[in-house]
């Protein structure tokens, strides 16, 4: 399945300019989709369902300190802020739903299935802050004042709508 995702992604760059891309919501929907199949035992959480059904939920950001300087999703904490919290105080998000995300749902996937192993009730946010971009929701620099930038891993990850500016490198 890794193979296909990398063979997709690597034809999809080659062949055509992801900004000229009519249907990149279809795309990041379609990789999505692939990556839940891949990680069936990571519970997968629409966007539409997190924005509906909050309750007492935190949202973890598993990037990189790179990629999250750039944007993140209002509220969302660090994958190294949620540990240290848990290890100081292993009962803190017992009663918590945990919602990770990345930038499609992989690396997000594969945290979820390490925290529900843990005994927490995690989940992946599927289609992660690229699908959340495709709805036109908030981000938020570092600063926390909003923004249209997200960084990807290239020009074949550029699938942001067209009022945001993917950033790599």
């Amino acid at each position: 399945m890794k193979t296909l995702i990398v063979t997709t992604i690597m034809l999809f760059s080659s062949c055509i300019n992801p900004q000229e891309a009519k249907n990149k919501g279809a795309i990041v929907k379609a990789m999505a989709d692939s990556i839940a199949k891949k990680y069936s035992q990571a519970p997968q959480l629409s966007i539409e369902e997190f924005r509906q059904n909050q309750g007492k939920a935190v949202l973890v950001d598993v990037r990189s300190e790179e990629e999250i300087k750039v944007s993140k999703i209002r509220g969302a904490i660090t994958r190294e802020y949620f540990e240290n919290k848990l290890s100081n105080e292993p009962d803190f998000y017992k009663d918590y739903k945990v919602v990770a995300y990345c930038t499609i749902g992989e690396r997000s996937s594969q945290y979820a299935i390490e925290l529900k192993k843990k005994g927490l009730n995690a989940f992946n946010l599927k289609e992660s802050i690229l699908g959340w971009t495709q709805r036109n929701l908030p981000i938020v620099d570092a600063q926390g004042k909003e923004t249209k930038k997200v960084h990807v891993y290239g020009e074949a990850w550029n699938l942001v709508p067209a009022d945001y500016q993917g950033v790599w490198e």
